[in-house]
């Protein structure tokens, strides 16, 4: 796998490839520097590295970890599949792979046992498959990688934004207008590590949001992430006020529903594999389509061409 650096300012080649390859973590990438897996113009870089426009950076992911986590018979949703990738439908409430003290009941458990343990473990032991993740209470299409030759090139993709992902929410309060873009970076929380917030010192985040309906008191909104942060609709919608119906985390209120967690769902992806381009698109969940309907018919929904 190759990238070239080119924007203006420099950057160190760990912070650069943590941006690019999200399914890796700074302590994986950082490793992979020193195993000499990465080199830019040929030659091997300390992670410290200060990167200049033009430099490319040639990886090489590491090879497979044997994995022995427990395949689980839970019934997921497969909207696409073939030989080498599928795509789900990820349920809320459920984790996408282990972590911390959670082995058991992710979508990883549950794709070992429909793959039959068939799938790309280049990502590591405890995320086998795995190329990108939603949040545990974030619904919606999450592509699974069964081959080395897709995960490879489903991460350039994902580095290159080369993915067309659609989210779909029902967020507080009205937004100014039918179209925003939030362009504001983002950071872990110093003050509670488990929360991520808008800080000058975060990396570059970019959420584009189209108003679809003005609800009673809330807004059910369509969102394009340009970039990928941890939980970056989240922090930006309650950035600008209007956080996430459910997100207790970020400020969305749940009283008068009774949510499990925030109303946030990847409803379409779209992206381009072998010379194919694929368009695949997956319901929110009985839940949010619930609360939808409720909130339109205690408030009415308003014309958007009348505002």
């Amino acid at each position: 796998m190759n990238l070239e650096y080119n924007l203006e300012e420099r950057q160190r080649l760990d912070v650069f490839l943590t941006s690019k390859l999200p399914f890796l973590s700074r302590t994986q990438i950082a490793k992979m520097i020193k195993d000499g897996l990465v080199t830019v113009d040929g030659d091997e870089a300390k992670p410290s590295y200060n990167l200049k426009p033009g430099e490319q950076i040639d990886i090489e992911l590491p090879t497979p970890e044997p994995y022995e986590l427990e395949p689980e018979n839970i019934p997921i949703e497969i909207v696409h599949e073939e030989d080498d990738f599928l795509v789900a439908v990820k349920p809320q409430g459920m984790l996408t792979h282990p972590a911390g003290a959670t082995i058991t009941g992710t979508l990883v458990n549950a794709m070992l046992y429909y793959c039959k343990g068939k799938l790309s473990g280049m990502v590591g032991e405890q995320r086998p498959g795995i190329v990108h993740r939603l949040d545990r209470d974030t619904s919606g299409l999450i592509i699974v990688v069964k081959t080395d030759y897709a995960m490879k090139t489903f991460a350039k993709l994902f580095a290159e934004h080369r993915m067309d992902k659609r989210y779909y929410c029902i967020c507080k309060g009205h937004l100014k207008s039918e179209r925003t873009v939030i362009n504001a970076p983002i950071a872990r929380d110093f003050a509670h590590r488990w929360k991520m917030c808008v800080s000058p010192d975060g990396r570059e985040a970019i959420s584009k949001i189209t108003e679809l309906e003005r609800l009673d008191g809330y807004t059910y909104a369509e969102v394009k992430p340009v970039s990928g942060r941890t939980h970056q609709i989240r922090v930006h919608l309650s950035y600008i006020g209007h956080p996430i119906l459910g997100d207790q985390v970020y400020g969305g209120e749940n009283s008068r529903f009774d949510l499990k967690g925030q109303l946030l769902h990847c409803g379409k992806l779209g992206f381009d594999f072998k010379g194919v381009h694929y368009e695949l698109e997956a319901k929110p969940p009985p839940i949010f389509l619930e609360t939808l309907e409720k909130l339109r018919l205690t408030g009415g929904m308003q014309d958007l061409n009348s505002k």
